[in-house]
């Protein structure tokens, strides 16, 4: 006789597996079907009870670093930017412009770091401080583009070397200066930036409201603070068991200490009150949510029958999860905008 032990694993398996069956790819069969019902189950799993989400971690800059570490994430990387030479890993801004057929995930997120830069009228000369620079795409973009210099701080010490590796590989370092540092502790001299800019970022700070009054004081005269970053509008009054459940689920996705979680109302005022004037709010989330969902969709779709490795399928997963959150939750992805009037 066989002994064949089920455990509470097995029985999930298969309860989910039947769920999920209509996210798997026709092509998907046998053990690689039970392949993307494990990666489900256990992103899922980490998803609400992994420590790293835990709000107490995601303000802490050692679990937001491992969290984020490049190396864990390089397979989703390559996955994504399809690209050995682009380290891109933001959402992305998916409006199409120009009679574009298809935008790749480069492309994408190339187009959020450039509709931050138009926002704040990045221009030759102008000394920006990036806060959350990641690996240093956007950067690099900005100073190509746009002709800026730039001060970068990033939290993540892997993410900071890959960064400075590629600045010294294009001979750009004397104009793009890279360093490890946190957003709750900037160490600078008041009035020192042109720009301040945080590219889908600014939500893992702690907090936001005190990045705000940082940023004032650091921007000279005449200068601008702009983000892309997320707001929750209706979070921040009495709301019901479902919405609250909800919450829950979008600080774990997104890594957002709860004091972050404001409406875009609240955020402009937050912004006002640090001293920023002209404040402007502004509602990405048509050409970022459903944009990236149907890149993950159809990135999935294209290379399932050749390569089903499982960045590819939580590449998949986190695609349904924002369609999720933009169908079903009150989050918004925003560029918000506010000027240091000139003495």
């Amino acid at each position: 006789m066989i002994a064949i032990d089920i455990t509470l694993r097995d029985i999930l398996c298969v309860i989910i597996g039947c769920i999920l069956t209509t996210f798997a790819s026709d092509t998907l069969v046998g053990d690689i079907i039970l392949r993307f019902f494990k990666v489900v189950i256990k992103f899922v799993i980490k998803l609400f009870f992994w420590g790293h989400f835990n709000n107490n971690m995601m303000t802490d800059s050692s679990g937001l670093s491992k969290f984020y570490d490049i190396n864990r994430y390089e397979q989703s990387r390559m996955t994504m930017n399809c690209d050995i030479n682009t380290y891109w890993m933001n959402f992305g801004y998916w409006k199409k412009e120009n009679n574009e057929t298809n935008v790749t995930f480069p492309q994408a997120c190339s187009k959020m770091a450039s509709k931050l830069a138009d926002a704040v009228r990045m221009k030759p000369g102008d000394l920006c401080l990036d806060v959350g620079f990641g690996c240093g795409d956007q950067d690099i973009w900005w100073h190509q583009q746009y002709g800026v210099d730039i001060v970068g701080v990033e939290v993540i010490p892997s993410q900071v070397a890959v960064a400075q590796r590629r600045i010294t590989d294009l001979k750009i370092q004397d104009r793009v200066r890279l360093m490890h540092g946190s957003a709750d502790d900037i160490n600078f001299p008041n009035a020192t930036f042109d720009k301040i800019i945080s590219l889908d970022s600014a939500y893992h700070y702690r907090t936001r409201q005190s990045f705000f009054i940082k940023s004032y004081k650091l921007l000279r005269p005449g200068g601008s603070l702009g983000l892309i970053d997320l707001a929750f509008n209706n979070y921040d009054r009495e709301i019901s068991v479902l919405q609250r459940i909800a919450k829950i689920f979008v600080s774990k996705f997104f890594l957002v200490p709860q004091a972050n979680m404001v409406s875009a109302d609240i955020y402009a005022l937050h912004m006002q009150s640090a001293g920023f004037r002209n404040v402007k709010v502004i509602d990405l989330s048509e050409h970022i949510f459903n944009g990236f969902y149907e890149f993950s969709n159809n990135h999935y779709k294209k290379y399932s029958g050749l390569i089903v490795s499982r960045a590819f399928i939580q590449l998949r997963i986190a695609g349904i999860f924002m369609k999720m959150i933009e169908q079903y939750t009150d989050v918004k992805y925003i560029l918000a905008i506010g000027n240091k009037l000139s003495d």
